[in-house]
């Protein structure tokens, strides 16, 4: 499975964070789903004497929470708001367990599905320092990238620039790789971009380095036709897009 395969990219990263997302969603849906049986069963005093009063608003205020952290986390792949799921999580079952084994008739649902929640809290944690660390995402062209060039080192010559991950690229192979890259069956991509979700989110961080990158991206894609090759694909346009970025200073 995919989502417990190691983190190779920040593409696989996000991936993990927004399967992540999805869960806690899912567990915030079912949150609000208990809170509204609560709410209507304890209308029959005779059946359901034994519910606690606050009990629709415990389960609403932990939907309202898990949703704002799940939405900080998934769009700014935040760390903070991942660790704050896990606390939240851990407290939510340790609460549940401590009910079902000293509280009668209290079912220990809500603590195993915590626990889960749990794991899933974890992994979310690690890929967004993951996002964050080793596969941080470089600035887009217009921003300066002062840490493309170690200070120690002398500075590059003109036709030649420091290259991410493929050492130096000449502004002739640049040049020649740009005039390479020919037309592309635009209405396929747009129909990717439609229905693949995996595609479209790749596409939407590279459209930020400008309209040719995602061409270059369409291009790529659509020649290897295979998305094994879409986070190799997105890392080598980032470090192409970086490279020439250095180089346009010089």
């Amino acid at each position: 499975m995919r989502y417990w395969s190691r983190i190779r990219s920040r593409a696989d990263a996000l991936r993990v964070i927004e399967s992540s997302a999805t869960v806690f969603f899912l567990l915030a849906a079912f949150q609000v789903f208990a809170a509204a049986m609560i709410f209507f069963a304890s209308r029959d005093i005779r059946y359901y004497a034994r519910l606690p009063s606050d009990g629709t608003l415990n389960y609403l205020a932990t939907a309202v929470i898990v949703v704002a952290l799940t939405t900080l986390m998934r769009v700014k792949q935040s760390r903070v708001a991942a660790v704050s799921l896990v606390l939240l999580l851990t407290a939510i079952c340790a609460t549940s367990f401590y009910a079902a084994a000293y509280t009668p008739k209290t079912p220990a649902g809500n603590a195993s599905l915590a626990a889960l929640a749990i794991i899933f809290a974890l992994r979310a944690t690690y890929a967004t320092f993951k996002a964050h660390g080793k596969f941080a995402e470089i600035p887009d062209a217009g921003v300066p990238l002062n840490r493309s060039v170690p200070p120690e080192r002398p500075a590059p010559q003109a036709d030649f620039i420091s290259h991410p991950t493929a050492g130096v690229e000449s502004a002739t192979a640049t040049a020649a790789r740009k005039q390479a890259g020919g037309p592309y069956d635009k209405q396929k991509w747009a129909a990717l971009l439609k229905y693949d979700d995996e595609i479209a989110i790749v596409a939407n961080r590279i459209r930020r380095l400008g309209k040719e990158w995602e061409d270059e991206l369409a291009r790529a894609y659509l020649a290897l036709n295979d998305k094994s090759y879409l986070a190799r694909i997105e890392n080598k346009i980032y470090a192409d897009a970086r490279a020439e970025a250095v180089r346009s200073r010089l």
